[in-house]
Formats: C-alpha cells, sequence, structure tokens
C-alpha cells in the first residue's frame, strides 16, 4: 500500500503535509522550504477560485524564481545538502546508490561510516557514467559547483 500523499492549509494558517518531500528528513532545506513556500502560495486565496487565479500565479512565480536560482547558481551548498543513513553495512551493498556513493568516497580517505550512521552529500554530476563522481561527501566537497540538473533528487 502507498503512502497517502496531501497538503492542505487549515482554517487558522497551519500547513497540514503527508507524504511529501518537505517531510522528509533526508530532503535539502532548499527543497523543504520551496515546497512549503509553493503550498502556502497556492493555497493563499480564501475560495476556490481565488486558488485557480491568484494563488496558481503566486505558485507559478515561485517556480520560476527557483527555476533561476538554481540554474544560476544562486542556492547555498548548504541548503542542497541531502542526508541518508547507511541502513546496512557497506559491503552489503550490491549497486552504488547515491549515498553509497558517498559513503565510498569517505572509504577511499580513510572515513568509514558504518550501519545506522548519517552520510551528507551534495550533487554535483548526474550525468557522470561513474556513480562514484555523481555526488561528493559534504566533508570533502570542494566548494565547485553543484549539480543544477538534480539538484534535491536523491
Amino acid at each position: 500500500m502507498e503512502a497517502q500523499k496531501h497538503f492542505g492549509v487549515l482554517t487558522d494558517g497551519e500547513l497540514v503535509a503527508r507524504g511529501i518531500e518537505m517531510r522528509r528528513h533526508d530532503t535539502p532545506r532548499f527543497i523543504m522550504e520551496f515546497q512549503r513556500n509553493l503550498i502556502l502560495a497556492l493555497l493563499s486565496g480564501k475560495n476556490g477560485k481565488q486558488v485557480r487565479t491568484e494563488g496558481y500565479a503566486k505558485a507559478r512565480a515561485l517556480i520560476f524564481e527557483a527555476i533561476r536560482r538554481i540554474l544560476e547558481g544562486d542556492i547555498p551548498v548548504r541548503d542542497l545538502v541531502v542526508s541518508k543513513v547507511l541502513r546496512r553495512p557497506l559491503s552489503s551493498y550490491g549497486r552504488a546508490a547515491v549515498h553509497v556513493s558517498a559513503v565510498i568516497r569517505l572509504a577511499e580517505r580513510g572515513k568509514m561510516v558504518q550501519a545506522g550512521e548519517v552520510v551528507d552529500f551534495i550533487h554535483i554530476d548526474s550525468k557522470r557514467h561513474n556513480p562514484l563522481c555523481r555526488v561528493a561527501p559534504v566533508e570533502t566537497y570542494d566548494g565547485k559547483d553543484y549539480d543544477r540538473r538534480s539538484t534535491g533528487s536523491s
């Protein structure tokens, strides 16, 4: 059974969200804030008509602004950090998922991450053939460009 995904704003202005990225612990801060602001903008109208017109226009403007900021590299790297838990020992993974690639890169530098520990990483080049070159652990990230095509993906 798939988890329910819904969001809304209560009459007192409280945002309710379930099953979407802003609720996940591993979602980058930029994505969480963007999604929260997007929902609040979209649902800012007093009735359905205002949501479809004014809310939609506000949400659309936020989307274009977020895209511009991403493409121009205007997002602070700390707001793009993805955090994932290594669920099993590194040796038990058959393929290099993004967080596993980050753990392997740390291991190459002598830092071992144990099962149950969190690894923080940045997407740097999602198109690279070698999965170890797609992400960089935050600890070893050189501060250069991030991948503007996969920002926030994991």
